[in-house]
């Protein structure tokens, strides 16, 4: 897919600058989370250095969010990956953001730190848009500057959409080992969301937080990556969640 998309980019690439607003009253509760104001590189040990890249970091926030009297979902995404060798750069230095349903960024960052440890921040001019890519829809992507091998590429994204099917699938592990790997799925209180995981991710954890709304979450350290050639129906055994809407407890029969 991925060759397919870069050869569609010399024909259909659009600049994108400006990130969108909240709809007027809706307010996420997990704005406030921000990655490192100055980062470090992460150790040799940690980082794995034998392996060509390792995702150190994989948080996912899916948060539904009430704001003009209709339901709207903010999704972030917050990656941090070690490249080890140069195939790893190639493959790590553009971010593609699928933008099926999706109205918006609320957020978008990313910077490459060089193995001397300096920090290279996105040029908002790296950032394209992609339209109709064959049956993928569109997409949004971002090109970043020196990444180099020893280094470490991070991203960290929040999309807006409005929340008309409300449930979803995330892909938590791929080809690449990953070091931690967590989300957490956050909902009004009257909206109660089930969850189920499966190939080995442990199941989403309840609980409510102290503003009264509805978390599931998990984590989980040290995922190893499974290849594609080794199995038939690849995506079938990939660790990943479903979630829907279960309950409503504005609905009379909430029990």
């Amino acid at each position: 897919m991925r060759q397919f998309i870069m050869g569609t980019l010399l024909f259909a690439l659009l600049p994108f600058y400006a990130l969108a607003q909240s709809p007027e009253n809706a307010t996420y509760s997990h704005h406030t989370y921000d990655w490192a104001k100055d980062p470090v590189l992460h150790s040799a040990e940690t980082a794995k250095q034998t392996t060509a890249a390792i995702i150190i970091k994989d948080k996912r926030i899916i948060e539904y969010a009430y704001g003009d009297d209709d339901l709207y979902c903010y999704k972030t995404i917050h990656r941090i990956v070690r490249v080890n060798d140069d195939a790893a750069v190639e493959n790590f230095n553009k971010v593609f953001v699928p933008m099926n349903e999706v109205v918006d960024f609320v957020e978008l960052k990313a910077r490459a730190i060089t193995p001397n440890g300096k920090v290279i921040s996105l040029n908002r001019d790296n950032i394209k848009e992609l339209e109709n890519v064959g049956d993928m829809g569109g997409f949004k992507i971002f090109a970043i500057e020196g990444v180099e091998k020893g280094g470490e590429v991070e991203y960290f994204y929040t999309t807006l959409s409005e929340a008309g099917d409300l449930q979803g699938s995330e892909i938590i592990q791929n080809d690449t080992p990953i070091q931690t790997a967590s989300l957490d799925i956050i909902s009004p209180y009257n909206l109660l969301f089930a969850a189920k995981s499966y190939n080995g991710f442990p199941q989403l954890a309840e609980s409510l937080s102290p503003d009264s709304l509805n978390v599931l979450s998990a984590t989980l350290d040290n995922i190893e990556p499974l290849l594609e050639e080794q199995y038939a129906n690849y995506r079938a055994n990939l660790m990943q969640v479903n979630y829907k809407m279960a309950k409503n407890r504005k609905m009379p029969d909430f029990p």
